[in-house]
């Protein structure tokens, strides 16, 4: 087993409780809404109905939570009570008028959507369907790629990263056969730093999570 697949493995009760750790600040965010509205309207771009798992039924109840979840890759669910799915672009939401929600909620995606200019688009629309939101993705800094669970690979010049993955699977990708295939699987994750985020979400405040005192991920939020 090589060390990425090690990674993985040891990984899987400190990411557990890093989701525990990381949904308390949203859960006060859900709290506060309920307390000035009775309703909670959240919208999850980019999201998966399983990660909501992580909130128990109960405490959806208690606050009144109906979640829109906005994905084109995720697979659709029926609708709940409290969940629906809309199959959508998290970068292009015009479906949704200004101020649609109470919160736009975004967990590890803005670094998969693509090109900057893609990535300004995805931030101009959290920023503009809810009065508050919180998004969370991987540091760019963190010395570990959180994907592949490689330590320094995305820290690599892109031609090596293309040849390592053609090369061998690294963690949670598989090896690519072909260039076309490494350039894709590369292009997946694009990390970023606490500078463009601050760029992308200028009314935001930041929260730093930490792994033996390093940033692991940053987390955009605005109350």
């Amino acid at each position: 087993m090589g060390i990425s697949n090690l990674i993985v493995e040891y990984s899987k009760p400190l990411r557990a409780g890093f989701r525990t750790q990381r949904i308390r600040p949203f859960l006060n965010l859900i709290e506060s809404v309920f307390r000035e509205r009775g309703e909670v309207r959240i919208l999850d771009d980019g999201g998966t109905r399983t990660y909501w798992q992580i909130i128990p039924e109960e405490t959806l109840k208690n606050f009144n939570v109906f979640v829109t979840v906005a994905n084109f890759e995720s697979e659709a669910f029926e609708p709940t009570e409290r969940f629906r799915f809309v199959p959508a672009n998290g970068c292009q939401l015009s479906e949704f008028a200004d101020n649609s929600f109470d919160i736009v909620h975004s967990n590890s995606v803005i670094e998969h959507v693509g090109t900057w200019e893609h990535m300004v688009q995805f931030a101009n629309e959290v920023r503009r369907l809810a009065p508050r939101y919180w998004v969370q993705t991987p540091y760019f800094w963190f010395p570990i790629e959180p994907h592949c669970m490689t330590p320094f690979f995305h820290w690599l010049p892109w031609p090596i990263r293309v040849k390592l993955i053609m090369w061998t699977g690294l963690g949670n990708w598989s090896r690519r056969k072909t260039v076309d295939a490494a350039v894709r699987a590369v292009e997946s994750a694009r990390l970023l730093d606490q500078t463009m985020l601050k760029s992308l979400f200028p009314d935001a405040q930041v929260r730093v999570e930490r792994l033996m005192l390093l940033p692991k991920s940053i987390i955009m939020v605005k109350k």
